[in-house]
């Protein structure tokens, strides 16, 4: 897979890019595999305080990229390697 990302919000342009580059070039079943969980060690996932827009932000992104990731996968144009 290969992603590419932009936004005004410089917030969220990093989260773009820190996601984009774990999962760049990652096959289909492995983007579809990851999870919010996966990334609690860079301290995303749990934020205290006002900071759940950010989470949302974070999954909101992961999502979009599974989703794209899902429709490719159902158009045809590369699938699965199980």
């Amino acid at each position: 897979m290969r992603f590419a990302a932009d936004s005004d919000s410089e917030i969220t342009k990093g989260f773009c890019s820190c996601l984009i580059s774990v999962l760049d070039g990652a096959l289909p079943e492995e983007v579809l595999e990851v999870t919010p969980e996966d990334f609690g060690d860079l301290d995303v996932v749990g934020m205290p305080g006002r900071a759940n827009s950010r989470v949302n932000t974070w999954h909101n992104v992961l999502i979009s990229m599974q989703k794209r990731t899902m429709a490719l996968i159902a158009g045809g144009k590369g699938g699965p390697t199980r």
